[in-house]
C-alpha cells in the first residue's frame, strides 16, 4: 500500500513538470498566430503602411475676406416665366484656397471665424461669427477653394468684417490654420478671450454660410463645386 501511494505521487509529479511546458507553449503559439500587435495610442498599425505627417495631406495657400475686397454682388438668375431673381446687394465673402498632397482625402473640415464692428445704438460693438463646413472626397491638388458668406444684411448691420481665421481639420485633429487681418490681433485671436469674450463683443451664430447654404450654390467658384459640401 506503501509502495502504491509513492508510485502515485511519482506520476502526479511527472504529469505536472509536462503539462506547464506544454501549457506556455500552447500561449506562445496562440500569440504567433494573431500576429505583431504593435500600437500607437490604441491603433494597431499595419505593416508596410506610412503615416503621413499633417503637412503632407493639406496645406493652406491664401485666405482673403476682409473689408470691402470681400464683397461679391447678390447672383442674378433668370427664370423660365420671366423677370430676375436677385437684388444688387453685396454679400461678404470668405476665400480659402489650399492644397492637398494624398490621391483622394476622404473628408476635411474647415472652421471658419470671423469679427466685424459697427456703433450700434451709439456703442461700437463688435460681432463673432463661426461656422464650420465639411467637404469629402477630394482629389490631390494645388488650386482648390472653400467659401464662406456673410449676408448683406448683416454687413450693413454690424460693420465689415475686418478679421477672419480658419483652421483645418483631418481627422479631428486641427492640422493647419490662417487668418488676415487690417488690424492688430493678438495671436489666435478666435481663441482669445480678451476678443470672443470682450462685453463689447456679441457672438452671432447661424450667420456665416457656406456656398451650399447660400444663393451662390448654383455657382461654381474657382476649383471649387467637385468636392460634396456636408
Amino acid at each position: 500500500m506503501k509502495y502504491f501511494k509513492m508510485s502515485a505521487c511519482l506520476i502526479l509529479c511527472l504529469l505536472f513538470f509536462v503539462a506547464v511546458p506544454c501549457g506556455k507553449v500552447a500561449a506562445q503559439q496562440g500569440r504567433s498566430a494573431r500576429g505583431p500587435q504593435t500600437t500607437t495610442k490604441g491603433v494597431a498599425l499595419q505593416p508596410g503602411v506610412k503615416a503621413l505627417n499633417p503637412d503632407q495631406i493639406v496645406k493652406l495657400r491664401k485666405l482673403s475676406g476682409v473689408g470691402r475686397r470681400g464683397f461679391v454682388k447678390n447672383p442674378e438668375y433668370r427664370t423660365s416665366i420671366g423677370g430676375t431673381v436677385g437684388v444688387d446687394k453685396d454679400w461678404s465673402q470668405i476665400t480659402l484656397e489650399y492644397a492637398t498632397a494624398p490621391e483622394w482625402v476622404d473628408d476635411l473640415t474647415f472652421q471658419f471665424y470671423a469679427v466685424s464692428v459697427a456703433m450700434i445704438e451709439g456703442v461700437k460693438t463688435y460681432s463673432f461669427y463661426k461656422s464650420a463646413v465639411r467637404y469629402s472626397d477630394i482629389e490631390r491638388g494645388v488650386n482648390h477653394t472653400c467659401t464662406m458668406f456673410l449676408r448683406p444684411s448683416a454687413v450693413k448691420r454690424f460693420g465689415e468684417l475686418f478679421a477672419v481665421a480658419v483652421e483645418v481639420s483631418f481627422k479631428g485633429m486641427v492640422v493647419d490654420e490662417m487668418t488676415e487681418e487690417t488690424q492688430k490681433m493678438p495671436p489666435k485671436w478666435w481663441k482669445d478671450p480678451t476678443v470672443v469674450e470682450n462685453p463689447t463683443t456679441v457672438a452671432r451664430e447661424g450667420y456665416l454660410l457656406n456656398r451650399a447654404q447660400s444663393p451662390f450654390a448654383l455657382i461654381s467658384g474657382p476649383n471649387e463645386g467637385f468636392e460634396f459640401i456636408r
